[in-house]
């Protein structure tokens, strides 16, 4: 090579001086633009360097005059897949396998990226070949554990886990997964330990954070919780998932008068007036453990303007979240933390109330797992809306309800069904599933809750399971915007059974 340049900056890679060694092989790409040796190291610098679309040209000139080196073609694959291109990921995958059959990292990358496009039988084919190739590889135990846990095999994915462990005891992403593996086991307490170990590792403590968040929350630990979802919101504070939970978090601690007061929201009460849901909530507002990043002041204040038996145009709503800052900041989640234990997760405008009346028209409505009854309530009150409500479990309510497995309840076919919130759990789901098979044809469907993304993926309601039945068995007739809490894409969706 001209002037020695590439062995100038591999001997400077050796020393750790990866300045130097860049300035090297771009001057050994300038003598000789078709060194691959050079595209190759430029390629995997910018990688490091967290440039991946740079590194995409390096890789793919490394590839192009270098045909024969599967190194480069693994690297190409891997920033392939950086960039979102799984397809082009593992053709890259199976040219370096062409080239080199024994190739473990090739067999191991194309598994967990055909992992990623659900082709989960080629997947444990690969990560199994590769871990044959390599058994001392904690890498390659690592991604066949992954595959294991997506196929539903949570005892082999614990088994590839510990092995990688065995293996690389500072392996911090096996921590984690096996964190989850042991949280989805109901072994929270070991899966604590996990996520703990994994917290000292570098590269793994984001991770483990919030998934530790996640199991001192599953553990009613709530205060712990809350602590774990802070310190990860300032790593990652669009994570919305992460705010929704700190919000839950939060919701579930304070002063003791607080505590007490969500005691007795969980007795088998019907209100006798409108004083007694607001005393409960101004005593969970009073006692909310704000935050250090947020204000008091809005919370107080709104519970000083709010009336549970009026109607708000959507204006007034707006304006009362906005108090609470920008929804970035997440701030109303302390609103969102004393409004939905008394009253409801969505928030009732009055267009809103307006349009599910005029959907229901004269007909009764069947409200199933109704929680508190206060959407009911106002329509009831406002718009004459004939109500008949139940849920599993009765709670402090503003008006009568039957308790009820609604997963077993009777339809009535001349009743407009109504869910609110229907969360991702599947019994949940299923219970719902079950009504919504019994429903007529030209039967009425309301449905309440946080809507899925823009990619049509369920958020915090509802599974892909419920939303193929409804689009293949009932047709949309009217949706209904909310206003939101931050993180929430709440709306009201109005269905018809098909005939």
């Amino acid at each position: 090579m001209p002037a020695g340049y590439f062995e100038q900056g591999m001997a400077a890679m050796r020393r750790g001086d990866v300045g130097a060694a860049e300035a090297l092989f771009k001057r050994a790409l300038k003598k000789a633009p078709r060194d691959g040796r050079a595209l190759l190291m430029l390629g995997n610098l910018a990688v490091g360097r967290g440039d991946p679309r740079a590194a995409l040209d390096f890789l793919r000139k490394a590839t192009a005059v270098d045909p024969a080196n599967a190194a480069a073609w693994v690297n190409l694959g891997s920033t392939q897949r950086h960039l979102g291109r799984p397809d082009e990921a593992a053709t890259c995958y199976r040219r370096a396998l062409a080239l080199v059959p024994g190739l473990a990292v090739a067999h191991s990358s194309l598994g967990s990226v055909l992992k990623e496009t659900g082709r989960l039988d080629q997947a444990e084919h690969h990560c199994q070949e590769a871990v044959r190739l390599e058994p001392g590889n904690a890498d390659g135990h690592l991604n066949l554990g992954a595959v294991r846990k997506e196929r539903g095999d949570l005892a082999g994915a614990e088994a590839c886990y510990r092995e990688a462990l065995r293996l690389n005891p500072e392996l911090g992403q096996a921590h984690v997964n096996l964190g989850l593996v042991l949280q989805a086991t109901a072994r929270a307490d070991e899966a604590i330990a996990c996520f703990g170990r994994a917290l000292e590792l570098r590269g793994a403590a984001r991770a483990a954070r919030a998934q530790l968040g996640h199991a001192y929350l599953a553990r009613d630990r709530y205060e712990d919780a809350a602590a774990c979802y802070r310190i990860a919101l300032q790593a990652d504070p669009g994570d919305w998932q992460l705010r929704i939970n700190y919000g839950i978090a939060l919701a579930e601690t304070g002063s003791p008068e607080r505590l007490a007061a969500m005691a007795r929201l969980k007795q088998d009460h019907v209100y006798a007036n409108l004083d007694e849901p607001m005393a409960l909530a101004r005593t969970l507002a009073v006692g909310y453990p704000v935050p250090p990043e947020f204000e008091r002041a809005p919370l107080d204040d709104f519970f000083a303007r709010f009336d549970p038996g009026a109607v708000y145009a959507a204006a007034w709503w707006r304006e009362r979240l906005d108090a609470f800052g920008p929804p970035a900041r997440g701030a109303d989640t302390m609103l969102r933390g004393c409004f939905a234990k008394v009253f409801s997760w969505s928030l009732p405008d009055a267009a809103a109330l307006a349009a599910v009346a005029g959907f229901i028209g004269g007909r009764r409505l069947c409200s199933h797992g109704a929680g508190s009854g206060y959407w009911e309530y106002l329509l009831q009150t406002h718009h004459g809306v004939n109500v008949t409500a139940g849920d599993l479990f009765l709670h402090h309510r503003f008006i009568p309800m039957r308790r009820e497995d609604f997963g077993q309840a009777a339809v009535d076919l001349g009743d407009v069904v109504m869910f609110a919130w229907i969360i991702e759990a599947r019994n949940v789901v299923d219970a719902a599933l079950n009504v919504l098979r019994r429903m007529a044809p030209g039967q009425r469907l309301i449905l309440m809750g946080d809507r899925p993304d823009a990619a049509g993926a369920p958020r915090t309601c509802g599974t892909p399971a419920l939303f193929a039945h409804l689009a293949e068995h009932f047709t949309l007739e009217r949706s209904v915007d909310l206003v939101n809490f931050s993180c929430l894409h709440d709306g009201i969706d109005c269905y018809v059974r098909n005939g």
